[in-house]
Parts: C-alpha cells; sequence; structure tokens
C-alpha cells in the first residue's frame, strides 16, 4: 500500500476527454434520437387500447374541449350540452384545432386519437425548440439535458398525454423567445404573441416582454408590426368573450385560479406556489411533503427563477 501511495501522480490525458464528444457524434444526431425515441414511446400509448389510453392518460378536462368543438361544429355553438347553456371555459386555440377533425366527419374515438396526437407533435416540437434555445445561449452538449428530459423522462411522457393544452403553449413560448432572439421582423413576434395568447389566454402578458425587448432597441416598426399582428389574431376573441360571458378570460379558470374574483387572486398564488415543487418533483411526493414546506419551497424556487433571469440577460442581441 505504501508503494502504491508514493507513485506519482499521473495527470490524465486531456486530449482523451476533448476527444469524447468527437466520438460521440453530433449533438444534433442525439436530438434526432432524443426526437424519435419520444414520438414512438409516445405513439405506442396514442396508439393503444382505446379504454385503456383514455382511463390512464386523458383527464376530464380533455372532453370538455373536444364536446364543445362536436357542438360547435353540429350548429349547437360555444356549449357542452347542445345548446343549452353556453360557456367560454376553454383556450380557444385547442378547441379551434379539433373543428376540422369533426368537419372532416373523423369518428370520436379518432378524434381523441388526432387531438392528442397534435399535442404529441407540440411536445416533440417543444424538444427541438429547447435544444435551439440552448444552443443560442451558447450551449453544445449541455444543451441535450432539457430536451432528453422533455422527451423521454415518463413523467413528461404522462403530461403529453393528457388532453391539456399545456404543450401547445410551451412550444408557442419557445418559438416566441428564439423568434426574438434570431431579430425577426415583428410581424413574426406578433404572430407567435398571439397564437401563444389564443393557446392560453394569460400568458397575453408575454406582450410586455416584446415591449421591453423592442422599446430599448428603439425597434418600433417592429414593435408596432408585432403589436398589430397580435391584436388581429386576439382581440375577435377577447370581444366575443367579453360581451357573451362578461370576462376575457375562460370563467372555469377564474374560478379555479382566482376563486370567483380578482379578491382570490393572492390565494390563486399560493396554490401555485404550493404546487409547484410537486409539477416539478412528481405528483407521489405530494403526500410525503408538509403543506407548508411545499409552499415555502414553491416561494423559493419562483425567487430564483426570477433572479437567474439576471444571469441569462446577456444572451439577448443588442
Amino acid at each position: 500500500m505504501d508503494a502504491i501511495g508514493n507513485r506519482p501522480y499521473d495527470r490524465p490525458d486531456m486530449q482523451i476527454l476533448q476527444r469524447i464528444p468527437e466520438k460521440a457524434g453530433r449533438p444534433g444526431t442525439w436530438l434526432l434520437l432524443l426526437i424519435v425515441l419520444g414520438g414512438i414511446l409516445r405513439l405506442a400509448c396514442v396508439l393503444g387500447p382505446f379504454d385503456w389510453f383514455v382511463s390512464f392518460f386523458l383527464a376530464d378536462d380533455y372532453f370538455y374541449y373536444a364536446q364543445t368543438a362536436w357542438n360547435v361544429v353540429h350548429g349547437y355553438g360555444s356549449s357542452f350540452d347542445q345548446g343549452f347553456t353556453h360557456h367560454n371555459g376553454y383556450h380557444p386555440l385547442y378547441l379551434l384545432l379539433h373543428l376540422p377533425l369533426f368537419w372532416a366527419g373523423l369518428s370520436k374515438e379518432m378524434v381523441v386519437r388526432a387531438g392528442v396526437l397534435l399535442l404529441v407533435l407540440a411536445g416533440l416540437g417543444s424538444v427541438l425548440q429547447s435544444y435551439r434555445l440552448g444552443k443560442r445561449m451558447g450551449l453544445r452538449w449541455r444543451a441535450l439535458w432539457v430536451p432528453a428530459i422533455l422527451s423521454l423522462d415518463l413523467y413528461a411522457v404522462k403530461s403529453s398525454l393528457n388532453g391539456f393544452e399545456t404543450l401547445l403553449v410551451v412550444f408557442l413560448c419557445l418559438t416566441l423567445v428564439i423568434s426574438l432572439l434570431e431579430q425577426r421582423r415583428g410581424l413574426w413576434s406578433g404572430l407567435w404573441l398571439g397564437l401563444t395568447t389564443l393557446a392560453r389566454v394569460e400568458f397575453g402578458v408575454f406582450g410586455l416582454a416584446i415591449v421591453l425587448f423592442y422599446a430599448p432597441r428603439r425597434r418600433w416598426r417592429d414593435l408596432l408590426e408585432a403589436t398589430a399582428v397580435a391584436a388581429l389574431l386576439v382581440v375577435p376573441w377577447l370581444l366575443w368573450s367579453y360581451l357573451n360571458f362578461g370576462s376575457v378570460l375562460p370563467l372555469s379558470g377564474v374560478s379555479k385560479a382566482m376563486h370567483g374574483g380578482w379578491s382570490g387572486l393572492s390565494e390563486g398564488l399560493g396554490v401555485f406556489a404550493g404546487r409547484l415543487p410537486f409539477l416539478m418533483m412528481g405528483t407521489p411526493f405530494e403526500t410525503r411533503i408538509p403543506a407548508n414546506f411545499g409552499f415555502a419551497t414553491g416561494v423559493l424556487l419562483l425567487t430564483l427563477i426570477v433572479r437567474g433571469g439576471r444571469k441569462v440577460w446577456w444572451c439577448l442581441p443588442p
């Protein structure tokens, strides 16, 4: 043992370490592999036995979208019960994407599978866009971490098949950010902002990010173009919703997040902060961690997210 301990220290061959990425190939090849594997995993679920797929993956909220779209196509309007009562309790883009499926005369089973496949495409698009964003920030191999999680993590896979519009929002948000970083014209920023808002109405607050991006750079024409295009897409929905239901937000979302009004907004934010750690770690932890600890952890995570944004400010072009 003494002889071994007295041997001189041999430094590792750094050239070997530097050649590891070269032998591993190009990051784009691994990205394609992640997208293919993620697609196969999701398709195996979507195309599996229908009863199993519905009972294991789909949330009840999805049928709120599908049934309302069916009623719209068959002349009953924005209703869940064939015209007896009307509602705006959904985010419009995902419902609009269902209308061509019913117009094409597909069966309800085929519509359900096709509707979830739209979310699968949005999820795989998010894998691609998250890599592009990481690469834009100067990362190369490390830019594959987030795509790997979005593609292969089983919690992320199940979340992409539950019938919520979440992945549609993620894909559009990433595309909007990339459009800004790539110095695209304001027309494109307005298009992605409008679609993001239609995918989930409260994400219209991203318009403030566009103002903060264009105004300091005095890109007034781009700001005007973005505002005009986004307004052209979103304002008709907001007017219809407000004139018919007295709210630009889906009333079901107001009831859940704000408990019926602005007075419950703070309570809704508290619920979100308390749920955030479990959304990041998985729901099985929810029954094992005290609620107060979860809320404190959620507030800490939100604080770190806000403060961490300053560290990546350098990646924005001048």
